[in-house]
């Protein structure tokens, strides 16, 4: 249960977005020196201004928890037991129809200015991936932005994505910059732990 003015601001940050979270367990535990450690991770996968004119059709990172423009800051991310930040997800993607319209409009073109009568399928290929390159640099993406509160104490990872995509794409960018892999908590995880904690417990029991 969260409890206290430090609970209070991580269901508040939570509630911003969404209440369908997704819960993770890391493989690991946090260095001793995480306070000083994860700020400069995540400074290192943080979303950027470069990453917004990036004409890739997908790019994210880390963002300010609340704020998806500003980079995470550590006088904003810890919260009592909690590491509080947002990724941020930034997708582009062009109509093919168009990408066809002005392909085949390039290729007329250049049909007239050489005088013949077709081009070679290496030509038109390269012709709609430059149209597509170009399109995609214009087009403004669609951002979307996921809060992220992690319990460093009991080692709890709560999501507000729940689609297969963005929670793969958290889980790898999650990996590279703590170290540690991410499983899905589920009822059967949760079940498994459980049943393993009361056996460890009943043994530590039989020999005190």
């Amino acid at each position: 249960m969260i409890e206290g003015q430090c609970g209070l601001k991580t269901m508040n940050f939570l509630d911003s977005r969404s209440m369908s979270l997704v819960e993770f367990r890391p493989s690991g535990q946090p260095p001793g020196d995480y306070r000083i450690r994860y700020p400069m991770d995540m400074e290192r996968y943080a979303f950027t201004a470069r990453d917004e004119v990036n004409e890739a059709p997908q790019a994210y990172g880390w963002a300010f928890p609340g704020n998806p423009f500003e980079p995470p800051s550590e006088e904003a991310i810890f919260a009592g037991p909690y590491l509080l930040f947002s990724f941020r997800l930034d997708r582009k993607s062009v109509s093919p129809r168009l990408v066809k319209y002005r392909s085949d409009r390039e290729a007329q073109r250049l049909m007239e200015e050489r005088g013949v009568e077709r081009l070679s399928r290496r030509e038109k290929r390269e012709i709609r991936e430059r149209i597509h390159a170009f399109l995609l640099k214009q087009t403004l993406p669609s951002i979307r932005i996921f809060d992220v509160a992690w319990n460093l104490e009991d080692g709890r990872v709560l999501f507000t994505g729940t689609g297969q995509s963005s929670c793969t794409l958290f889980m790898e960018l999650f990996e590279r910059t703590f170290g540690m892999a991410l499983v899905r908590d589920t009822l059967k995880s949760r079940t498994e732990r459980a049943l393993r904690d009361r056996a460890v417990s009943r043994s530590e029991r039989k020999t005190a």
